[in-house]
């Protein structure tokens, strides 16, 4: 995985298009050409929506599993990322904090800090480990992702720590929205 790097912080923004959203290098959207990552978003069984990962060769890197309906019904979120299970649980409904271990055994926390901020954080240390921040001035880009090196994070972690945020994002976006995924 190559991410631009200046001052321990690689960047991501997220741009929204019909059907999913893509993950770009960079915080410019004037800068970017070819998305990182592409969800798409596609209707699974039951009342399940998947969002399918794809990488810049068009490669399925990761799924992920999510009710349609929030509120009650969204206590946890699974992402599939290679071989291996991520769920996002939360401890109970009326919370928006989500708990999961990383790929190298972090034990982690998505936090939402304020409206418009997500964190993910170490929850044995409570040091940051990536930042969503919502962009309020352009109508392309959703916002930017910051992932920060302080703890030497795997390219691995990196990855699912993207995908995680984007999804809690777009999660949060929808429930601003009020529109079912």
């Amino acid at each position: 995985m190559v991410m631009k790097e200046m001052e321990n912080v690689t960047k991501l923004h997220m741009q929204s298009k019909n059907g999913g959203w893509e993950l770009y290098e960079g915080s410019s959207t004037k800068e970017a050409q070819e998305p990182l990552y592409i969800a798409e978003k596609g209707d699974s069984d039951d009342d399940n929506c998947c969002i399918k990962f794809t990488d810049r060769s068009s490669t399925v890197i990761a799924r992920s599993s999510m009710p349609k309906m929030l509120a009650k019904r969204d206590s946890h979120i699974t992402l599939f990322l290679g071989t291996e299970n991520y769920t996002l649980n939360k401890q109970a409904w009326w919370k928006t904090q989500r708990n999961f271990t990383s790929c190298d055994g972090i034990d982690c926390s998505v936090i939402r800090v304020v409206r418009g901020f997500l964190q993910i954080v170490n929850s044995l240390n409570n040091h940051v480990l990536a930042t969503f921040t919502y962009s309020h001035w352009s109508k392309k880009k959703l916002g930017v992702i910051r992932l920060y090196s302080a703890e030497n994070l795997s390219d691995a972690d990196k990855v699912l720590f993207t995908l995680v945020l984007s999804i809690m994002a777009k999660l949060e976006r929808q429930r601003q929205l009020e529109v079912v995924l």
